[in-house]
């Protein structure tokens, strides 16, 4: 819930990263998803079309790169779209993730 140190944190990857480079549009995915969560309705959606824009960065750049997949799932599960959730978790898997907690989401869905 530290919105000054998730700033200050994005911040800091902009400063490092090349221009619009593949770390910078995913904090700011991450960042629209939190705000997401916190929010309902109009605020919400907007929120999700944010991550969706940045995710849509990433995988231009880094299109097998599990966290893209798991950051896509967040979105749809929050946008109340579980058969995309599932499918984007599958990727996740599918190119290399492995860990238990995401192994569970993926049964829970």
């Amino acid at each position: 819930g530290d919105t000054g140190g998730m700033e200050s944190a994005l911040a800091s990857i902009i400063a490092i990263e090349p221009s619009g480079g593949p770390y910078q549009h995913y904090g700011k995915a991450l960042t629209a998803v939190w705000r997401a969560k916190k929010a309902e309705g109009e605020e919400r959606q907007a929120a999700l079309d944010v991550a969706r824009r940045e995710l849509d960065a990433v995988a231009a750049a880094r299109p097998s790169w599990p966290p893209l997949f798991l950051a896509r799932a967040e979105a749809d599960e929050l946008a109340g779209r579980p058969e995309e959730a599932i499918n984007n978790l599958e990727d996740a898997v599918k190119h290399g993730e492995s860990s238990p907690a995401v192994i569970g989401r993926l049964a829970s869905l």
